[in-house]
């Protein structure tokens, strides 16, 4: 009466191989005992016939390529990732910055409206924005302007047909008694930058008692200069 030889299992065979990778055995001496084995018991059990004995062999070779494959690939990842950050080193570089000084004016315009030189003073204001470097000292100056034979002490204001002028002053200070100067004179405006817009006011002032004005519109150009 013939008995069937019961094929291997691959979880045994893929133990088998992984002992053998980790203990360093000869797989292919290991292959060549089990097919021993198998053959062995292929005379004693008598298998029904050579070729379910040849597919054995070969499921067996596959099954044990493929798990010592396997057991060396996690050997390799282990060994991998344990050298991996073995050792480590430092060093150092140097950041560096260097903050410069800066600063920008701008001016909004001086409207006196209307003037009689019947009347007494007009006043008005320009609102002069300064914004500047945290920390740095600024000046700033007032020109001229474009009026024929404008100085800083006496502003003139130029009629649309060219000639005819109206003077006028302008000072850092409220009660105009005061001429706003160049950069360089005697009168400026100095402050500190905070790295924020800081508003400085300009006061304007038509002196009254000019009877040689005319009916019509009068204009001026100023510029605004800062020193830092």
């Amino acid at each position: 009466m013939r008995r069937r030889v019961k094929p291997y299992r691959a979880g045994i065979v893929a133990d088998t191989v992984c002992r053998c990778v980790l203990l360093g055995c000869d797989l292919s001496a290991a292959s060549r005992g089990s097919e021993s084995r198998s053959r062995l018991g292929e005379v004693r059990d008598s298998p029904r016939s050579s070729k379910e004995g040849t597919i054995m062999r070969n499921n067996f070779k596959q099954h044990a390529s493929r798990s010592a494959l396997f057991a060396a690939f996690a050997l390799g990842a282990a060994a991998f990732a344990a050298n991996s950050y073995a050792a480590q080193s430092t060093g150092s570089f140097a950041v560096t910055a260097n903050v410069t000084a800066a600063c920008t004016v701008s001016g909004s315009p001086l409207a006196f409206g209307d003037f009689s030189a019947l009347s007494g003073d007009v006043d008005g204001t320009s609102t002069l924005t300064a914004t500047c470097t945290n920390g740095s000292p600024y000046t700033i100056g007032l020109s001229a302007g474009l009026g024929v034979g404008a100085a800083v002490t006496t502003r003139k204001l130029t009629h649309t047909n060219t000639t005819t002028l109206l003077n006028y002053n302008l000072s850092p200070v409220a009660s105009g008694g005061i001429n706003w100067d160049l950069i360089g004179g005697t009168t400026t405006k100095a402050g500190t930058g905070s790295g924020e817009a800081q508003a400085i006011t300009v006061f304007g002032r038509i002196p009254g008692g000019q009877t040689s004005a005319i009916v019509g519109t009068y204009s001026d150009t100023i510029t605004a200069t800062i020193d830092f």
